[in-house]
C-alpha cells in the first residue's frame, strides 16, 4: 500500500528549479521518531573529490561522537550490502556512499542498502502510470541504454533481449506474436511520442549491427526533460524510487539514528517528506 502522505511530498525531477540544479550538495539534518537523520546529497563524481571525502568523514565522526555505534545505521546508495566485499569493490559499487561504508565497517556500525527492487518499482508504477505501453517502452529503452553504455550489445545479449521482450509482452498484455513483432511495435510507439525513426532494429538479426543513437535514446528516457511521455514515465519511476527510499528511512528511524549519502537529485526530491515528518 502506498503511503500518500509521503508520496505527495516527493518532488518531480522535472520541477527542480534551474538555479537549484547548479548546486553540488544538499544536507537534511532533522529528528524523526526521536531519532537523528543526517542525509547528505552530492552530485555524483567519477572520482570522489578530496573535499567530498573530508565533508563526509567529518560529518560521520561528528555523528559517531553523539551516539552509541550500536544505535546507528549507515544507509548506502546501491545494491544489497555484502560485508565481505573488498575496499576496491565497495568503492566501485557505492561511490560517495563508500566513504561512509568504510568508516562504518571500521567502527562496527550496521550498514544497510534499502534500494527498491525492480518488482517494488513495477508494482507501484502500474498503479501510477495510466498507459502501461509507455512504461513498457521505458523499460526496454532503459535496459538498452544500459547495455549500450557498457558496450555489451553483442550476440550473447540476444537471448537477454528476447527474454525482456517476452516479459514485457506477457506482463503488459501487448498481444504481439513474436520478438520481431515487438521490436516493430515499440519502434512505432517511439516514433509516435518522439518523432524519432528506427531507434530499435526491426528484427533480432539486426541487434548487433543496428546503428543505435545513444544520445537520442538518452534524451527519450531522461527523467529531467519534459519533451515526451517517456520522459514523464522516467520521472515517475524516479519519484517512486525516492518515495520507497524515504518511506523506508522514516520507518528505520523508529529504531536507530541514520546517517547516509545519496545522489544530489534524490535528496533534493525527498527533502520535504522528511521536513514534514520531523
Amino acid at each position: 500500500m502506498i503511503n500518500n502522505s509521503i508520496y505527495k511530498k516527493i518532488l518531480s525531477l522535472q520541477k527542480i528549479p534551474k538555479q537549484d540544479n547548479k548546486k553540488s550538495r544538499i544536507f537534511i539534518d532533522c529528528y524523526i521518531n526521536n531519532n537523528h537523520l543526517l542525509l547528505m546529497g552530492f552530485k555524483h563524481q567519477k572520482k570522489i573529490s578530496k573535499s567530498t571525502i573530508k565533508i563526509l568523514t567529518n560529518n560521520f565522526n561528528n555523528f559517531l561522537s553523539k551516539y552509541d555505534a550500536k544505535k546507528i545505521i549507515v544507509i548506502v546508495e546501491g545494491p544489497h550490502w555484502n560485508n565481505h566485499d573488498s575496499k576496491k569493490e565497495i568503492i566501485k559499487k557505492y561511490r560517495e556512499s563508500s566513504v561512509l561504508a568504510l568508516l562504518a565497517k571500521k567502527n562496527n556500525i550496521t550498514i544497510q542498502s534499502i534500494e527498491p527492487s525492480s518488482d517494488d518499482l513495477l508494482e507501484i508504477a502500474l498503479k501510477k502510470i495510466k498507459k502501461p505501453k509507455y512504461l513498457a517502452t521505458w523499460i526496454l529503452l532503459n535496459v538498452l541504454s544500459s547495455l549500450l553504455k557498457k558496450n555489451k550489445l553483442h550476440k550473447n545479449n540476444q537471448n537477454s533481449l528476447i527474454n525482456i521482450l517476452n516479459f514485457l509482452n506477457k506482463e503488459f498484455n501487448l498481444r504481439q506474436q513474436s520478438p520481431n513483432d515487438l521490436l516493430v511495435y515499440f519502434n512505432k510507439i517511439i516514433k509516435h511520442v518522439s518523432q524519432q525513426k528506427n531507434i530499435l532494429p526491426n528484427t533480432l538479426d539486426e541487434i548487433t549491427t543496428h546503428q543505435y543513437n545513444k544520445k537520442v535514446i538518452a534524451k527519450i528516457i531522461n527523467p529531467q526533460l519534459n519533451n515526451n511521455v517517456i520522459n514523464n514515465v522516467a520521472t515517475e519511476i524516479n519519484k517512486i524510487r525516492d518515495y520507497l527510499i524515504t518511506e523506508r528511512i522514516i520507518r528505520l528511524l523508529k529504531h536507530r539514528h541514520i546517517i547516509s549519502v545519496y545522489g544530489w537529485n534524490h535528496v533534493y526530491c525527498q527533502q520535504y517528506a522528511y521536513k514534514k515528518s520531523s
